[in-house]
């Protein structure tokens, strides 16, 4: 959900009066349509520019790309003073105003108003609604036991294991008041002697946190008095933390607000009015803050955790929330991240029989890689909270799993349909029973089968997709483009698309079928075969097993295919060579392989390679692979055929070229963070065949050209070239006759057009 931000970080949402044009788009678009606010050189409110104030003068006769912000914007803006309350913001954002500039007495812009996504941002990670990160901060705190080499391991160790952040306190010598020694109660004097014992030298706080600073770590510092507060902003900090106990130092929490950087704000031995003035005093500086849920006993008892106010926690401070770890227990932090924590801070020690208030409450350094490596892990699950709809994986289940309408008996043409003639059977990919009314009572337009599907057109509610008088005409540059069949819709899809290629994609099922029973005659089309990966009895070709049995098994299964595809070859005696496009294998059931693992999958698939030899005809294309497969209904790992790397490696094995599935490859850019326009110029001499789909984040694959996230712009050269081979693969593009196909050679065909026109 959105939440009113109000930020003196200014600089993103303004641009100087004499900014040029190319400019102002790029920074309207890096916020994501956010309009612009104009400023003088003094920093003075001049005017707002909008996308639609740009258009209109792009779409004006007297449009010159030499125009700047005084030309562009809009000189009448709405504005507040920079003390306005929150409400008066918030009833002036809208539809129509997106950004509110604050500006003082002076007309200086002092701070900017908008409506924006809940979020957390701290150096270059942006934590927010739309991203599934999980923000790591590993609290050095008083466990270094005032020993500067402990306070190295603790960071070293934390860094290894993949925190975002390391979290250091630093403190002043004014922490108990005047009064003498004897007078404080016992818990006091034992706290003020410990922290005494424990405390660190200035110089050793900056050397300690340039050491962070150059493990990469983001570091935040806890400062408990306003000199600790200068001291840590001298150091080129990241952020800064508000402690449990200083929830109620309004003077230092208004310090901290305006020193414009992220906040993270403990709510330990609070109570909620408490919260809520901190929240009103940080937003009104500051809109980059998160509320960590606490509790401050050290270790904190289970019952005592209350993770279920996390939720109320959210509600209250308006943005993201998080979780600070006093529990001494992983198990507690998984608990939070299901209760909406985003931060997570824990405490990490070198051992918890240290002496000191912390270390029970902490983490132990061989606890470490294996708490971060679960928090990234359930980061993953945290999905959306938008209506529910079925995952790819679900899907693919759902259409093998659930079940259609089916007619009982034989039925002749002008059969009136009554509800005892149907029944249900798998699979799910006709007519739901939610949608018999549509048929009962309707008359057959011909005869049909026992045990059939039913079908919309059996009794005319449905128009057939196929219009046999229109082939549609694509008119591709390259001549060598086709689309997947069965030997079931082969006929069928051939009449509607009559494309210059044939991808059959073969199951174990299909080899055993006389290809003449399927292609009445031969064809003049080309002919590449994909291979069986998954076998109906459940096996799974896999030439890099280090099961011995199993790599047989897949040679043994791979030459059976190979003679059937001799048998079909036949019929398409325009290809020279055959194209077989298969999956090698090289896939894990629960994690990725190490690289040694790998290093001997590569090794057992040399061995596969010898023993295949050499195939007459017929050229082996490995397929490129997406980090996650989908394998017998559940999620598997690939390790091969999947980086820059290993596809040189598998084709130099093969002395072959390979196959690019572009939505498998965008999938596994996107998990690696890896540049998909680098990948594709990185292998694209490599290439000699295309799967052609749309895909988005890191499993939906196969998506139709348009439903995703890929830019073809690197991809449209190799599909107008003639070197290459391409099909669209869109998932389950083959139902209604092709629908599928159709609606992405349709996009496909317009994107290459207008870049022809470019």
């Amino acid at each position: 959900m959105s939440r009113l931000i109000i930020t003196k970080s200014i600089e993103n949402f303004t641009c100087q009066i004499d900014d040029n044009l190319d400019t102002i788009i790029q920074k309207i678009s890096d916020q994501s349509g956010i309009p612009l606010v104009v400023i003088s050189n003094q920093g003075s409110l001049k005017g707002i520019i909008s996308n639609g104030d740009i258009l209109r003068h792009v779409k004006s006769k007297s449009f010159s790309s030499n125009l700047i912000a005084s030309d562009l914007m809009n000189k009448f803006p709405v504005f507040v003073n920079e003390d306005s309350p929150k409400e008066t913001i918030q009833k002036i954002l809208g539809d129509k105003v997106r950004i509110v500039p604050m500006v003082n007495n002076l007309n200086i812009v002092k701070s900017i108003g908008l409506i924006g996504l809940k979020n957390f941002k701290i150096r270059s990670k942006n934590i927010n609604e739309d991203n599934h990160e999980i923000y790591l901060v590993a609290e050095v705190g008083v466990n270094h036991c005032g020993n500067e080499k402990i306070a190295r391991e603790l960071i070293e160790e934390s860094s290894k294991a993949g925190f975002d952040a390391i979290k250091f306190q630093f403190r002043g010598n004014d922490l108990l008041d005047e009064r003498g020694e004897n007078e404080f109660d016992l818990a006091s004097q034992y706290i003020n002697d410990e922290l005494k014992r424990i405390n660190l030298d200035e110089n050793i706080e900056k050397n300690l946190v340039a050491y962070a600073q150059s493990l990469n770590m983001d570091v935040i510092v806890t400062p408990f008095t306003i000199d600790a507060l200068n001291r840590a902003l001298s150091l080129n900090i990241d952020g800064l933390k508000i402690a449990s106990c200083d929830l109620t130092n309004i003077p230092l929490i208004k310090k901290v607000a305006k020193t414009g950087l992220p906040i993270l704000i403990s709510t330990g031995m609070s109570y909620e009015h408490e919260i809520l003035k901190a929240y009103e005093l940080i937003s009104k500086y500051n809109s980059n803050y998160v509320f960590l849920h606490c509790n401050s006993t050290y270790p904190a008892p289970p019952e005592d955790l209350n993770l279920s106010y996390m939720r109320r926690l959210e509600k209250i401070t308006e943005n993201l929330i998080g979780y600070s770890s006093h529990d001494g227990s992983e198990n507690y932090c998984y608990g939070s991240i299901g209760c909406g924590a985003r931060i997570i801070e824990v405490h990490v020690t070198k051992s918890r029989d240290y002496d000191g208030t912390d270390h029970k409450a902490s983490l132990n350094f061989d606890e470490l890689t294996n708490f971060v490596k679960i928090c990234r892990q359930l980061s993953k699950s945290y999905g959306t909270d938008k209506p529910r709809t079925p995952s790819q994986g679900e899907l693919a289940n759902r259409n093998v799993l659930a079940k259609s309408l089916i007619y009982n008996s034989n039925f002749k043409k002008g059969h009136q349909l009554k509800i005892q003639d149907f029944s249900l059977r798998c699979p799910g990919d006709g007519i739901p029973y939610s949608e018999i009314d549509k048929i009962i009572g309707k008359e057959l337009l011909k005869n049909t089968k026992k045990f059939h599907q039913i079908k919309f057109e059996d009794i005319g509610l449905k128009e057939i997709f196929i219009n046999k008088k229109s082939v549609p005409n694509y008119n591709f540059p390259n001549k060598n483009w086709g689309i997947p069949v069965r030997y079931r819709d082969y006929d069928t899809l051939s009449k509607y698309f009559n494309p210059p290629l044939f991808e059959f994609h073969m199951s174990d099922k299909d080899i055993l079928l006389n290809p003449s029973e399927y292609i009445p005659a031969k064809s003049e089309s080309k002919l590449v075969v994909h291979a069986i990966e998954q076998y109906s009895d459940g096996f799974i070709l896999d030439f890099c097993s280090v099961n011995e049995e199993i790599r047989k098994e897949s040679i043994r299964r791979f030459n059976e295919l190979i003679e059937h595809c001799y048998k079909l070859h036949e019929f398409f005696p325009h290809s020279e060579r055959l194209k077989l496009v298969v999956n090698i294998g090289g896939f894990t059931s629960y994690e990725f392989a190490d690289q040694s693992k790998v290093n001997q999958m590569l090794l057992e698939l040399e061995k596969s390679v010898k023993e295949i030899g050499i195939c007459d005809g017929i050229d082996i294309l490995p397929q490129t692979m997406p980090p996650f497969p989908w394998h017998q209904g559940g999620r598997s790992f690939h390790n091969l055929c999947t980086s820059v790397k290993s596809l040189r490696t598998v084709t130099d094995i093969f002395q072959t070229k390979f196959c690019l599935d572009v939505s498998h490859s965008y999938l596994w850019c996107n998990f690696s963070k890896y540049s998909f326009d680098k990948f594709i110029n990185e292998t694209k001499n490599l290439v000699s065949h295309l799967h052609v789909s749309d895909a988005h984040n890191n499993a939906e694959e196969g998506l139709n050209i348009g439903n995703g996230s890929i830019d073809f712009s690197e991809i449209l050269p190799l599909l107008s070239n003639n070197t290459y081979t391409w099909i669209v693969e869109t998932w389950q593009g083959h139902l209604n006759q092709g629908r599928g196909f159709a609606s992405s050679l349709e996009e496909l065909s317009d994107l290459i057009t207008s870049r022809r026109k470019e």
